[in-house]
Parts: C-alpha cells; sequence; structure tokens
C-alpha cells in the first residue's frame, strides 16, 4: 500500500490489483483541535488577570534563570574547560554543576551563579530590564 498524505487527510492507496483494501482516515477535528485537560485547565486559568499576571512573571524569572545557565555553559565551552574543572575552580561540588547543566529547568542559589561567573572570569551585572 501507499501512504497519500495530504495537510487534512491520509489515504492509503493499493499498490496493485491484488490489494483491493482501500482505506480513508480524515484527521481534520481530530488530534490537532483537541486540547489535554492541562492545556484547557490552563487556558480556563488564564482568564484570571491575577493568575495570568503571577504566571507572565514566573515565566519571566523562568526564563532569565535559563539564559544565564546557557551564558555560563556557553563561556565554559568557550574556554574549553570540563563541568569537573569549572567545579574545581568555582569550589562546587562537581555534580552540582553537571546538574545545573544538563537539567531542563535549573533552579541555581544566587551564591552558585556567582561563583561560576567568577570562576569564569565573568560579572553578574543587573540591568534595568527592558521594555516588553
Amino acid at each position: 500500500m501507499l501512504l497519500d498524505s495530504r495537510a487534512d487527510s491520509l489515504e492509503l492507496q493499493p499498490q496493485d490489483s491484488t490489494d483491493c483494501r482501500n482505506v480513508y482516515v480524515t484527521l481534520r477535528g481530530m488530534a490537532a483541535d483537541r486540547k489535554s485537560g492541562a492545556e484547557k485547565y490552563l487556558a480556563n486559568r488564564m482568564k484570571d488577570p491575577a493568575y495570568r499576571a503571577a504566571y507572565e512573571a514566573a515565566k519571566r524569572r523562568i526564563e532569565q534563570v535559563d539564559a544565564l545557565v546557557q551564558a555560563l555553559d556557553d563561556r565554559r565551552e568557550q574556554l574549553g574547560i570540563t563541568k569537573a574543572e569549572l567545579a574545581r575552580r568555582a569550589d562546587l561540588a562537581p555534580e552540582a554543576v553537571r546538574r545545573l547543566f544538563s537539567v531542563d529547568a535549573p533552579n541555581p542559589t544566587a551564591t552558585t551563579l556567582i561563583a561560576l561567573a567568577d570562576a569564569l572570569d565573568l560579572e553578574l551585572v543587573p540591568r534595568r530590564r527592558r521594555a516588553s
């Protein structure tokens, strides 16, 4: 059978006359439009202005931490330093440094970030947030 794929449907077509089955499946209105329970819950909660404001503030903080950790890891790679060597230079546990650069949602302390920045010959300098 051959698979014919279009934007809104899939069709299986027989390759020869011995395979006379022809199955047609329409995906429109199915999985593409369906939301999970979590997505529906979040959409409903986002209607509350106070919840939306708290959500956006938390999202900004998470994005800032992610960007900072990524910048530190980029600098580490630029200098050709291993995570173990960076941990030694920053006087941190090697597993803490490995975890920081490998988990999806790191949550480092300010002290850890400053120690890593110092070991990478960087300064953490606060500045005003750009207009959004």
